[in-house]
């Protein structure tokens, strides 16, 4: 058999969410363009945010964070509220724009917490952690215990999520079940298939496994990939139980199959929980394996969002 060509372009490191929605684990490949720091969207000014920053800076004793609601930038502060409203609108062009609410922590209290808390977690075999940034942890979904404690000791203040979803269950808004993914482009001759590393998982784990592309056709297929995570469901289901949380490596190979000749490729596949509840992982039972591919081939309209999907392998995911 000729060699199978394949061309690797390693980019910068991505979360899996790029390609599996947090918001509903939907299999659309996404990218995000937040309208702003902590945004809802929105018209915000950049000048008004740079000139609270200014102002702020010279209390950092009280100063809680920015998030910005629509057009209006939102101070958190832990004391002396009105005081300081007076001089947040003294300091911008747009007095109108600012308010504040009150914060818990200082932030710069909160930060320090927060590096005590990474060591802590740094040292811990289990690696619960996933990252997270300014003002949160991001855990790993079997850690609901774990949050459960930092929640306790910090309350609000530190914005916890596990797996897909935030800390405590009661900040779960409704979600839609995120359909079983069907492929948006077919492909003459492709057949893709899954196989894992093993059989079983615990929930909340993962399983490292392949996408294997077949050409069965009679024409040269070629395409370029992207991310490649897989997800789970229950038979009998038309939506996910559960995708991969985490952060993976963004590598686009570009894939040459002449007639006959077949290759896989690296998948991570989670059973972090997408179900439309409060849970944390899947519950056990089996569950069919499915990836979405995104495959761009050179006439791939600039703004499809082409994937083709591999799925069939079954396997059981035990209580963790």
């Amino acid at each position: 058999m000729p060699p199978i060509r394949c061309r690797r372009l390693v980019l910068p490191a991505a979360t899996a969410l790029d390609a599996w929605d947090l918001a509903s684990c939907d299999t659309r490949f996404v990218r995000r363009d937040p309208a702003g720091p902590g945004s809802r969207g929105g018209n915000w000014r950049p000048d008004t945010v740079e000139d609270v920053r200014d102002y702020v800076a010279g209390f950092p004793e009280v100063f809680g964070g920015i998030r910005v609601d629509g057009e209006v930038v939102v101070v958190a502060l832990t004391s002396d509220l009105e005081e300081h409203l007076r001089g947040l609108q003294a300091s911008v062009e747009h007095p109108e724009l600012v308010r504040v609410e009150r914060a818990t922590y200082p932030l710069a209290k909160l930060e320090a917490a927060i590096r005590a808390i990474r060591h802590r977690l740094d040292g811990d075999p289990r690696h619960p952690e996933r990252g997270g940034g300014p003002g949160m942890i991001r855990l790993k979904a079997p850690f609901a215990a774990l949050a459960a404690e930092l929640h306790a000791e910090y309350g609000d203040a530190l914005k916890i999520t596990v797996g897909h979803k935030p800390f405590p269950p009661d900040k779960i808004g409704y979600r839609q079940p995120a359909p079983v993914p069907s492929p948006t482009v077919m492909i003459p001759g492709l057949e893709l298939t899954v196989t894992v590393d093993a059989a079983t998982v615990l929930a909340g784990g993962e399983l490292r496994g392949w996408v294997v592309f077949a050409n069965r056709g009679s024409q040269r297929v070629q395409g370029t990939t992207g991310i490649i995570t897989g997800g789970v469901r229950r038979a009998d289901d038309a939506f996910l139980a559960g995708t991969y949380a985490g952060s993976v490596a963004f590598i686009a190979q570009t894939v040459s199959l002449e007639p006959g000749e077949s290759e896989e490729l690296r998948l991570i596949v989670g059973t972090d929980s997408c179900l439309p509840d409060t849970s944390y992982v899947v519950p056990s039972g089996r569950y069919e394996v499915i990836a979405a591919v995104p495959f761009s081939q050179i006439d791939t309209a600039s703004r499809a969002l082409p994937y083709v999907v591999a799925r069939g392998t079954w396997i059981t995911v035990r209580p963790s």
